[in-house]
């Protein structure tokens, strides 16, 4: 019976002061994985450019098959405020993700929305960071704690895990139909 193989996957948490990412290469093997964190006096473009460029080096340096990403939610308040601060720069940044899928290795391009991932990881549409962070645990055997400072890192592994478990099953199904 063929054993499905699991496609590398960049995984990416995207925010514009901070950007975790992840690099699974087999569903139980994080070959590599961080934080992208711009220096505090880079500003608009600069930011931006200097967030597109590190992923474009994690692309050419990992080549991977799939670049996934957390999809980016905006929330009403109970007065129906919405929240818009960052919200330019993070359509920008997540624009420039999916333009860089365009250029080689040429990944194919995977969203997941965070309460989605979230439930396929934890077991639950609404989540706490270290909840993400102890199923990664309990998966990888990585020691994430779900605090500042590896939160984006454990998310980005989150979204590379369940990215991979789906492209696995589908590859699954498409093996094996049913009669």
């Amino acid at each position: 019976e063929a054993v499905a193989m699991a496609p590398t996957v960049l995984a990416l948490d995207p925010g514009v002061k901070f950007c975790g990412w992840a690099v699974l290469q087999t569903p139980e093997r994080l070959a590599a994985s961080g934080t992208l964190i711009p220096r505090s006096h880079l500003r608009g473009t600069d930011r931006l450019l200097w967030l597109l460029s590190r992923v474009q080096d994690l692309l050419q340096e990992w080549h991977p098959q799939v670049l996934a990403y957390e999809s980016f939610v905006w929330f009403d308040d109970k007065q129906g405020t919405q929240y818009v601060e960052g919200r330019a720069a993070m359509c920008e940044f997540i624009g420039g993700i999916q333009c860089l899928s365009l250029m080689p290795p040429h990944p194919v391009l995977m969203w997941l929305h965070p309460a989605d991932w979230g439930q396929a990881l934890v077991g639950q549409r609404s989540h706490t960071k270290e909840q993400v962070a102890w199923a990664v645990n309990a998966r990888l055997g990585t020691s994430y704690n779900g605090g500042h400072q590896t939160n984006h890192e454990s998310d980005a592994t989150g979204i590379a895990l369940v990215a991979q478990d789906r492209l696995l099953y589908r590859t699954s199904i498409e093996a094996h139909p049913r009669a």
